[in-house]
């Protein structure tokens, strides 16, 4: 696992995990609990963890959008 380079404690390590117990975390993790289900580590507001739960839900729209409107 990789740390942050800042050492400030972030949201999750490398983009998947928890950063206290080290679990891998999916966004649906995250739509259930507001903190860790394996630890109870609470996670803070910001862009990483928008990003983290977003992600997928945006891609997914973006690609139906592609493919409803083919050029």
């Amino acid at each position: 696992m990789e740390k942050k380079a800042d050492g400030k404690p972030g949201f999750l390590i490398s983009g998947k995990y928890c950063p206290k117990c080290g679990e891998v975390l999916t966004p649906a993790d995250l739509e259930m609990f507001p903190r860790c289900p394996y630890c109870d580590c609470q996670f803070q507001d910001g862009p990483e963890l928008e990003q983290f739960v977003l992600r997928p839900v945006l891609s997914r729209w973006m690609s139906n959008c592609f493919n409803w409107f083919v050029r």
